[in-house]
């Protein structure tokens, strides 16, 4: 029985020894601290062109966050430029004469989003789409609308 105890002791010790050589494994950890999954190749994100459709600036605001401004290794000036050639239209206009610095880049991203990421006016904008949507459809159906 004592040898039976000892060997279980025994194996439980081990089984320990091993755990705590796992814990003290240095893993691999990306510049924000998270750990690294095995690695898989992914597609290519591509941040999608903003022309100024107050629709639409969510999508590119929470993209652009994700991809570029959280990342550490980017400077200002290259997030800048992410910034501009992400843009199109009206909303390239609103940032197109600003010269590209480290200071300007966050000038160049409040500007856009100081102008179109008004929660109000993005719901608005939804009732409108949907309604229009609603009326043709309607038509299309054959009812007329009761205007």
């Amino acid at each position: 029985m004592r040898a039976r105890i000892d060997r279980i002791i025994s194996e439980d010790r081990r089984a320990r020894d091993v755990s705590s050589a796992e814990l003290q494994k240095p893993r691999a950890t990306h510049e924000n601290g998270n750990c690294l999954a095995p690695k898989i190749k992914l597609p290519t994100i591509e941040i999608a062109k903003f022309g100024g459709q107050i629709t639409e600036f969510k999508h590119i605001y929470d993209t652009f966050n994700s991809l570029i401004i959280n990342n550490k290794v980017l400077d200002h000036v290259k997030k800048f430029h992410y910034l501009l050639s992400s843009v199109t239209n009206e909303a390239h206009q609103l940032i197109q004469n600003l010269p590209v610095t480290q200071q300007n880049f966050h000038v160049a991203w409040n500007l856009l989003c100081d102008r179109y990421n008004n929660e109000p006016l993005i719901a608005a904008a939804h009732v409108v789409i949907n309604v229009s949507a609603s009326d043709q459809q309607g038509i299309s159906h054959g009812v007329k609308s009761t205007d």
